[in-house]
């Protein structure tokens, strides 16, 4: 029930259950960890963590990789290396999850360097291992370095997913390699069978747009098979030159979600610049 709420966003109603168990097993405080961390409470989340482990209840591999999710999102470098003392003690920092949260927390701290570290200690890597350690690149690294974890990964036998292929793109779009980008995605596709996502679509997208090719990117919209989120738009909107072309792409966009507020704020940046 704790769960229920938290992924409904109703922390208040899961913290007053919580608070009304006159026993919490293990299961109960990971659970109302994970309602406050899925929901952006990170700082209640740790004080549950403390108070969890005031009561003596030991954490397993999911309290630990929550609770290092928590300090991300803060972001709380001192928080998180208090929590990977703790998982190490217990001998869990190097669990697949556990690991993952960790490499996802020195990243987000600015600490790609303690980020890549930690990972070449990891005995085993999977899948995620290495995405998480691609996405931490991406985000904070020059494209080159991202694409250079991407052929470790290969080089090690290691299957690329969905996952792995978007940030892959968007390393190739930021960097301006459109002819690799899209050899790249063509290859994922049809060596890997990895299944083109509409987020796949949108990162190919955003590959033609930064190389000014529009048209292309307009003609991938509309004839890939998906119906284009607002988001897709958006893309085109952002790299349109004329103003029947803002035009046409903005307005699909506000028919699919006008509450987006990203898209107002593009618009009217749009509108200094070709003033000025």
């Amino acid at each position: 029930m704790i769960s229920a709420y938290g992924s409904n966003e109703k922390c208040v109603d899961a913290r007053n259950l919580f608070d009304q168990m006159p026993v919490k097993g293990v299961f109960s405080w990971n659970s109302m960890i994970s309602a406050y961390t899925q929901n952006g409470h990170s700082k209640e989340a740790l004080c549950v963590f403390r108070e969890m482990d005031l009561e003596g209840v030991r954490a397993e591999e999911i309290t630990f990789a929550t609770a290092v999710d928590a300090c991300a999102g803060i972001p709380s470098l001192r928080d998180g290396e208090a929590i990977h003392r703790c998982a190490a003690d217990e001998g869990l920092d190097c669990d697949v999850v556990v690991g993952s949260a960790l490499i996802n927390m020195y990243s987000k701290c600015g600490r790609l360097d303690r980020a890549r570290g930690f990972f070449e200690k990891m005995a085993v890597k999977n899948t995620i291992t290495w995405n998480t350690l691609i996405t931490a690149y991406a985000r904070n690294a020059p494209p080159q370095q991202t694409l250079q974890i991407f052929q470790e990964m290969q080089q090690h036998g290691i299957e690329a997913d969905d996952v792995t292929t978007v940030c892959v793109l968007l390393a190739y779009s930021h960097g301006g390699l459109v002819a690799e980008g899209l050899s790249c995605f063509v290859f994922l596709v049809a060596e890997h069978g990895i299944r083109a996502t509409m987020e796949h679509y949108k990162c190919v997208a955003d590959l033609l747009c930064r190389a000014g090719r529009e048209d292309e990117a307009r003609e991938l919209i509309r004839s890939m098979p998906f119906y284009p989120d607002s988001l897709a738009w958006m893309i085109l909107v952002g790299s349109c030159k004329s103003s029947w072309e803002v035009g046409g792409a903005a307005a699909r966009a506000f028919e699919l979600d006008p509450s987006e507020g990203s898209l107002y704020v593009l618009l009217s940046n749009l509108c200094k610049n070709s003033v000025s």
